[in-house]
């Protein structure tokens, strides 16, 4: 009997708790359905969304798959439903991206984060975002240190490049691939940028461009929309896409496993869906046709300032960052609440949380795939290299983690390290976002300098390793390069040349000189000694690259 009661105690016991876990994850549902909310009700007034030329505005620039919508959509509830999880957001890109000429909590990827953050804490979700960005970057060397300057186990993928190296569709690849390895998303914005300089001012006196302008500012009520709206919102998005992918399309063609999308302001569309307005869309049916017009209130001339006051005529302003910061909480927040809306009407259906978490996984993984990925088709190429992860150890910052220089650097050496740590980043800071930026290399006076060594460690099925100096035109070939082959670990720290090393040899200079490939290695743990031969041009190391 006394058993019989205890075990119907545990039971009882195990009951209520699972009860009351379940009411708390339904108020934390229903907390975070009213906060995202805000955010897209900010967005479809702002834009306009309920007329005909606002909803072409955002639609042109913001759309994607249904799987790519489904695959976010699962991904989200997922993450809800699991506890101490995480959702990393990496941005990377130029100084578009890094929001140069604007304040640090300017740049686009900072206003995503701050119109989603309430409510992935109203979740309990733990949510990150990381812009890596830096100003003037080829893809070569920083497409390579995504994860090493970024971290790993990201959940997105930004990459912003059609400046620097956008014609190279192998870059854009690479990022892809890597998100697909992840089982991320991939988001592909175009560089470059439109200032509304020759718009009228705003008619109103607190601006659309404003931050501190809400729906209620002109009396205008909140936008709410319900499970089926959502649903309907979401056929609108595809149905666009269908027409013109509003980016990245050539990926999503490739990739259908990754939800891909991206924001392209200068891709044309069909002319049946602009016919309503011949005028606005006289020379072509376009988003350009919106900007250049300034055809929706949001465009006027206060959104042609700069956070730091002027700026370069491709950089965004302020209020275009603004307006990409939340093209991408319309794009991934729709998603999000068609989750909400998902778990929460799941859960009123009986479902437990167990259960929906291995419905929502299995659902996840045959959209995804299971993880396989389709062969590359351009980025499998040296010294790309897509199918291997790269481990980059730079001192370039804004860095994540402890994949520097200075962890491979042993021995002695006369190289100095130059350009210090940057400042701890604050969104609470109103700092230039170039202020946490730091291009640092070890750097060489000269012969009388003499070398700095390298540990490295490669892979049977990967035998290179990749020492830049970027942005220091020609360095690289002014170089020597001395290998101590399979260094026993105990002596690494303490580093002496041995006899027996060896002027490496088997070499390839690429992308404008500024990368070197040492190739031929043997598996094991080496290390490369560099010395430089001139003191013109300055010689130094900025990155040294291994694969897994």
């Amino acid at each position: 009997m006394a058993i019989t009661e205890a075990r119907l105690y545990k039971n009882t016991q195990s009951y209520h708790q699972r009860r009351a876990a379940d009411e708390s994850l339904s108020s934390k549902l229903e907390a975070a359905i009213v906060s995202i909310r805000e955010p897209l009700s900010l967005i479809y007034h702002r834009y306009e969304y309920n007329t005909d030329v606002g909803r072409l505005f955002l639609l042109m620039q913001a759309n994607m798959r249904e799987s790519d919508w489904d695959i976010l959509k699962y991904k989200f509830a997922t993450k809800i439903l699991t506890p101490g999880s995480k959702y990393k957001m990496i941005f990377g890109g130029s100084s578009v991206t890094a929001g140069h000429d604007n304040l640090y909590n300017q740049s686009y990827p900072l206003v995503f984060e701050k119109r989603l953050r309430s409510t992935f804490e109203k979740l309990g979700v733990e949510f990150e975002v990381r812009n890596i960005a830096q100003g003037a970057n080829d893809c070569m060397p920083s497409n390579l240190c995504y994860e090493s300057m970024g971290g790993y186990d990201g959940d997105f993928f930004g990459w912003e490049q059609s400046f620097n190296c956008g014609r190279d569709p192998s870059f854009a690849e690479t990022v892809a691939y890597l998100a697909g390895v992840n089982r991320a998303s991939f988001y592909q914005p175009s560089s470059g940028s439109w200032v509304p300089s020759a718009c009228n001012m705003s008619e109103y006196s607190i601006p659309y461009s404003s931050e501190d302008w809400t729906p209620s500012v002109v009396g205008l009520e909140p936008f709410a929309p319900s499970a089926a709206e959502i649903q309907s919102l979401k056929k609108q998005m595809v149905d666009m896409h269908a027409l013109t992918p509003s980016g990245a399309g050539p990926l999503q063609n490739l990739y259908k496993s990754v939800s891909i999308s991206g924001m392209h302001i200068w891709t044309n569309y069909p002319k049946s869906i602009c016919s309503f307005n011949p005028q606005l869309f006289s020379k072509e049916c376009a988003v350009t046709a919106i900007y250049s017009k300034c055809a929706i209130k949001f465009l006027r001339k206060e959104g042609a300032k700069f956070g730091l006051g002027g700026g370069a005529k491709h950089h965004p302003t302020a209020s275009i960052h603004m307006l990409r910061g939340e093209l991408l909480v319309w794009l991934y927040g729709l998603p999000l609440l068609d989750a909400l809306y998902m778990v929460q009407g799941d859960l009123k259906g009986g479902s437990t949380v167990n259960t929906l978490r291995e419905k929502y996984t299995a659902s996840l993984n045959t959209l995804q795939n299971n993880g396989e990925l389709p062969a590359p088709k351009t980025c499998q190429k040296d010294p790309v290299a897509c199918t291997h992860r790269a481990y980059c150890y730079t001192e370039y910052a804004p860095h994540y983690t402890n994949q520097t220089l200075q962890s491979l650097v042993v021995g002695s050496t006369k190289w100095i390290l130059n350009n210090g740590p940057t400042p701890t980043m604050s969104v609470k800071q109103k700092r230039p976002r170039s202020d946490y930026e730091t291009r640092a290399a070890y750097t060489s006076s000269g012969p009388e300098a003499g070398e700095i060594y390298f540990k490295v460690t490669i892979p049977s099925d990967r035998n290179v390793a990749t020492v830049c100096a970027y942005k220091m035109k020609d360095a690289v070939k002014e170089m020597e390069f001395r290998v101590d082959l399979n260094v026993d670990a105990k002596n690494i720290v303490e580093y002496q040349p041995s006899s027996e090393r060896k002027v490496w040899t088997a070499i390839e200079f690429f992308r404008n000189t500024d990368c070197v490939e040492l190739k031929d290695f043997p598996p094991g743990n080496h290390v490369i000694g560099i010395e430089a031969k001139t003191k013109k041009p300055a010689v130094g190391v900025t990155h040294v690259i291994t694969w897994q």
